[in-house]
């Protein structure tokens, strides 16, 4: 009798900690995404072996192309370029041919509902009471912030020209975290963070650059998190905490942060021994710093849910991009959409 016991509570330990993330624990929140249906999917695929069709394996490195500073300023100046189509990275050649949309998942049966933005949008956050969706999308041929207002249904643009706004997050006391990108006088490209005054207005340099980006804020205004490239060509975790008149800190190298709800951590992507990118926590003091799980694939775009207990992530394995969920104590990795995917979740 009691070896009977064990074996079950054992088959229940598994399926609760080794089978994946349960159908219960994701919640009603719908999260949004930069979506690609089965058939883009499939041609973005196609496109990368067309590229290399001596390809036989894809390396722990297939998603190369996002640690470089260059091509992510090649993406957000270069993307909609209508006389190039044959130029630019393979990347850049993908998003022109064959870009997803803008959609919001339900993460228990995958239904998807696409929003009112032009193809290639992407979403950046959400607002701190889950009503207001940051997007950016092309206006002309660069990319500007945009508003979508889950409640009236309706879109309202957030930036304009002549710098480019490629991403954002809602900062403390109603201001906006902006992304800019532009070229000085000299012809260098820069991009650097600004914060508005509340409501959205008057933008103000919030870092000196020349290579801030990917911004990330905590839901309760205390912290702002971002990447910058170091001397060495490195990309660096950084925070100021107090988000308004804080210190800035180098956490240590990694990309694509986002803060947990309660907002005490941060869950981020970063270079493992064997050159995948593995997912990592820390806090913004740069305590508490420990891997997210084992994984054994390259793990970016992570996004918490909202009760914090779930980490959402794309792997990309260089062919294609799928959406899976794990729980924040490492446990339960599962695939979440079987057919489709995308990337830069924000649940």
């Amino acid at each position: 009798m009691r070896a009977a016991r064990a074996v079950a509570l054992l088959a229940l330990l598994v399926g609760c900690q080794g089978l994946g993330v349960h159908r219960d624990e994701l919640g009603e929140r719908r999260f949004a995404l930069h979506w690609f249906d089965v058939e883009t999917q499939r041609r973005r695929a196609e496109m990368v072996q067309d590229a290399d069709p001596a390809r036989e394996k894809v390396g722990p490195r297939g998603t190369a192309h996002i640690d470089a500073f260059s091509e992510y300023l090649g993406r957000v100046f270069g993307v909609a370029d209508p006389e190039g189509e044959a130029e630019g990275s393979l990347h850049a050649r993908q998003s022109r041919r064959f870009p997803g949309r803008l959609a919001l998942v339900q993460p228990r049966d995958g239904h998807t509902e696409l929003l009112p933005a032009t193809p290639g949008a992407m979403p950046r956050a959400w607002s701190p009471d889950g009503q207001r969706l940051l997007f950016s999308q092309l206006v002309g041929r660069f990319q500007q912030l945009f508003v979508y207002d889950l409640g009236t249904r309706t879109l309202h643009p957030v930036t304009h020209g002549p710098q480019v706004h490629p991403d954002g997050c809602f900062g403390p006391q109603e201001r906006l975290v902006l992304v800019s990108v532009g070229v000085e006088e000299g012809g260098l490209p820069y991009s650097r963070l600004e914060l508005t005054e509340p409501g959205g207005t008057r933008p103000g340099k919030y870092t000196e650059g020349p290579s801030d980006f990917e911004a990330a804020c905590a839901r309760d205004g205390s912290a702002v998190a971002w990447v910058r490239v170091d001397e060495h060509g490195r990309d660096q975790l950084m925070t100021r905490s107090p988000a308004l008149d804080g210190p800035l800190r180098r956490l240590g190298p990694g990309r694509f942060p986002a803060f947990s709800p309660d907002s005490e951590w941060i869950v981020y992507s970063r270079l493992d021994r064997a050159g995948r990118w593995a997912l990592q926590r820390i806090r913004a003091d740069g305590s508490g710093r420990r891997p997210v799980g084992a994984g054994t694939r390259n793990e970016i775009h992570p996004t918490f849910s909202p009760d914090g207990r779930l980490v959402l992530y794309v792997s990309d394995n260089g062919y294609d991009e799928r959406i899976y969920v794990r729980r924040f104590d490492g446990t339960g990795d599962r695939i979440l959409m079987s057919s489709g995917g995308g990337t830069d979740p924000v649940w």
